[in-house]
C-alpha cells in the first residue's frame, strides 16, 4: 500500500539543561502494493475520463472553484446570445407566465374572481346609497328641527365660551402664582447674594484697616527713623559746615563784599556792609521811582497826543473818500464819454436803436469805498496807544541828539549873521554854511528843544505809516484779539 504520509517530522522534549542525541537514518527500495480500487483509479486517470476530472474537482478545492466560475461566464454568455438573437425577448419566461392561465382550472378560478369582483361593487354601491339615504334623512331632520337645533348649538357654544373663559382665568391664576412665587425665589436669592457680598465687604474692610492700621504704624517707626537719622546728619553737617564751609566762604565773599563797599560806601572812613546794602537799596527804589514817574508822564503825554491823532485820522479818511470820490467821477466821466462816442459811430451806420453802453451803465464794476471802510482799515486804540508809547519813548531817548542839532544849528545861523554884517550875500552864506557844516536837518522851532514836541507832519507820517503797516497785517500782533488768545494758550500758573 501507498504510505498516507511523503515526510516525517521527529520532535524531541528536554528540560532545563545540556542534551544530545543522535539520529540514524537507513534508506532502502520501498515496494509499493496497489489494491483494485487503487488500481482502477489510476486507469482511470490514465484514460481522462470525466469521472477522473469530477475526481480531481472533488479533490481540490481551487480547481472546484475555478470550474463553477466559468460555469456562471457560460451561462451568462449564452443568455446574452439568446436576448441579441430575439432582440431582448424571453419567450420561455412569457410561455411559462400564460402557460397557467390556459387550462380549465384556472379559467373557472378567473370566472370566480370577475363575480366576486362585480358582488364587491354591488356591495359598495348599495352601501353608498345607504350613506347618501341616511344623510338626506339626518338633512331633513335637521330642517325639520332647526329651531331646536339652533338652540343646541347657540347653548353649546356658550358652554364652550364658559369653559373656554374658565380656563383662560385658570391659565392666568397659574401664571399668576408662577411669578409671584418666581418672584420671590428670585428676590430670596438676589438677598442671600446681596448679604453673603456686604458680609466679605464688611470683612474685607476689617482686613484693610488692619493692614493700614500696621502700615501707617509701620511708616510712622520708619519716618520717625529717618527723621532722626537726617536730623543727626543735619547737626553732623552743621556743625562741619560751621567749623570748615562757612570760614572758606567768608574768605571766597571777602574780595567781592570788599569791591561792592569800595564802590557803593557813602560813608568813607567807617564803611559797613549793612549801611551800604541800604545805600545801594536807596538808589534801586529812587530809579525805580524815577522810571514810575517816567511811565506816568509819558501815558499822560499819549493821552495828549491821541485826540491831535484821532484828527489827523480823521482827515486822511476824509482825503481818501474825496480821492476815491473823484477817482469816481473821473471814471465815469470817462465812460459817459466813451459811451457818447459809440451811440455816435452806431448812428452813422444804423437807422434806429443804439449800440454800445445805455445811459447810466458803468463799466467801473468795483464797489465804491465808504468812510465807513477806511475806517475799518485804521488800527484800533490799543494799537495807537502803544505806537504813540513808542514814538514819546524814541522822542525822549533822542533829545540829545536833538539838543546837539540845534546848538550846530543856531551857530550855523550865528555864522551866518555875521557873514551878513561884513557884506556877504545870504545865498552865499547858505552854500558857505552847508559846505561848513554839511547836511543836517532843520526842526524850525524857536527855542531849545524839549523832551517832548509835537509836529503835525510827523505825526501825520506817523499816521500814514501806521494804517499802511496795520492794513499789511504787520501790526495784527499788537491786536487784543492776540493777547487774549497769547493769555488763553499760555499755560496756568
Amino acid at each position: 500500500a501507498v504510505p498516507p504520509c511523503r515526510d516525517l517530522f521527529v520532535c524531541t522534549e528536554a528540560d532545563a539543561g545540556e542534551t544530545t542525541y543522535k539520529l540514524l537514518v537507513t534508506f532502502g527500495p520501498i515496494k509499493i502494493v496497489l489494491s483494485r480500487e487503487e488500481i482502477a483509479s489510476q486507469v482511470q486517470k490514465m484514460r481522462r475520463g470525466w469521472e477522473a476530472k469530477l475526481a480531481d474537482l472533488q479533490r481540490d478545492a481551487n480547481a472546484r472553484e475555478q470550474f463553477e466560475e466559468r460555469i456562471l461566464c457560460l451561462q451568462e454568455q449564452r443568455l446574452r446570445r439568446k436576448q441579441e438573437l430575439h432582440n431582448g425577448m424571453n419567450f420561455v419566461s412569457q410561455n411559462t407566465q400564460t402557460m397557467p392561465e390556459c387550462s380549465q382550472r384556472q379559467r373557472l378560478l378567473n370566472l370566480q374572481k370577475q363575480a366576486l369582483r362585480g358582488f364587491a361593487r354591488h356591495d359598495k354601491v348599495k352601501s353608498a346609497k345607504e350613506v347618501l339615504d341616511t344623510e338626506d334623512e339626518k338633512r331633513r331632520r335637521a330642517w325639520l328641527n332647526r329651531g331646536e337645533e339652533r338652540k343646541r348649538l347657540r347653548e353649546l357654544k356658550e358652554i364652550e365660551d364658559q369653559q373656554r373663559e374658565d380656563c383662560i382665568n385658570r391659565q392666568k391664576r397659574w401664571l399668576q402664582g408662577l411669578a409671584l412665587v418666581a418672584f420671590t425665589l428670585r428676590t430670596s436669592i438676589h438677598f442671600k447674594e446681596l448679604r453673603d457680598a456686604h458680609e466679605f465687604v464688611q470683612k474685607q474692610v476689617g482686613a484693610a484697616g488692619v493692614l493700614h492700621r500696621f502700615w501707617v504704624r509701620h511708616s510712622v517707626k520708619k519716618r520717625r527713623n529717618n527723621l532722626y537719622r537726617n536730623a543727626l546728619k543735619l547737626r553732623v553737617a552743621l556743625s562741619a559746615y560751621a567749623r570748615v564751609v562757612r570760614p572758606a566762604v567768608l574768605c571766597a565773599a571777602h574780595p567781592v563784599v570788599k569791591g561792592f563797599i569800595e564802590t557803593y560806601a557813602f560813608h568813607k572812613e567807617m564803611p559797613t556792609l549793612s549801611g551800604t546794602l541800604r545805600h545801594f537799596r536807596g538808589h534801586v527804589v529812587l530809579i525805580q521811582r524815577w522810571f514810575r514817574q517816567l511811565q506816568i508822564i509819558r501815558q499822560a503825554f499819549v493821552q495828549l497826543f491821541f485826540p491831535v491823532w484821532m484828527e489827523i485820522q480823521n482827515r486822511l479818511i476824509r482825503e481818501m473818500c474825496e480821492d476815491e470820490e473823484a477817482k469816481r467821477a473821473e471814471q465815469e466821466r470817462y465812460e459817459s464819454e466813451v459811451a457818447q462816442h459809440l451811440e455816435d459811430n452806431a448812428r452813422k451806420f444804423t437807422k434806429k436803436g443804439t449800440l454800445g453802453l445805455r445811459r447810466g451803465t458803468s463799466l467801473y464794476n468795483s464797489k465804491m469805498s465808504s468812510a465807513s471802510d477806511f475806517e475799518a482799515d485804521m488800527p484800533p486804540e490799543e494799537v495807537i496807544k502803544f505806537v504813540l508809547h513808542e514814538y514819546i519813548r524814541e522822542m525822549q531817548r533822542n533829545r540829545d541828539e536833538r539838543i546837539k542839532a540845534w546848538e550846530e544849528e543856531m551857530k550855523s545861523k550865528g555864522y551866518t549873521s555875521d557873514l551878513e554884517k561884513f557884506g556877504v550875500n545870504a545865498g552865499e552864506a547858505k552854500s558857505v554854511g552847508e559846505a561848513a557844516k554839511g547836511n543836517f536837518c532843520s526842526f524850525g522851532r524857536r527855542g531849545k528843544p524839549g523832551p517832548v514836541y509835537m509836529d503835525e507832519a510827523e505825526l501825520t507820517n506817523l499816521v500814514r505809516k501806521t494804517s499802511a503797516e496795520w492794513k499789511a497785517g504787520d501790526l495784527r500782533h499788537l491786536a487784543p484779539e492776540a493777547w487774549d488768545q497769547w493769555a488763553a494758550a499760555a499755560p496756568a500758573g
